[in-house]
């Protein structure tokens, strides 16, 4: 884990067409943000690669706009 802006690390859950976190993923997102990390589920790799970019403070070029990130916090989703 590398620590940036203030979190002690970056997860991400990848998720493919309709599917969404499950009830076991979605626990686990919550107790990494609860121990200061930052947690999404996202929808494509752009989303995964802006969500990157974002995190470590680098330009990432992409082919397309990126699709779905759903932020977890502690008790949820936050924003997404």
């Amino acid at each position: 884990p590398v620590s940036r802006k203030g979190y002690n690390g970056l997860a991400i859950e990848m998720k493919a067409g309709k599917n969404k976190p499950t009830e076991e993923q979605k626990k686990w997102l919550m107790g990494l943000a609860g121990e200061g990390w930052l947690c999404y589920v996202c929808r494509g790799y752009e989303a995964a690669a802006a969500v990157l970019g974002d995190y470590m403070d680098i330009k990432i070029s992409l082919l397309r706009k990126p699709r779905k990130a759903e932020r977890y916090g502690k008790d949820g989703v936050i924003d997404g």
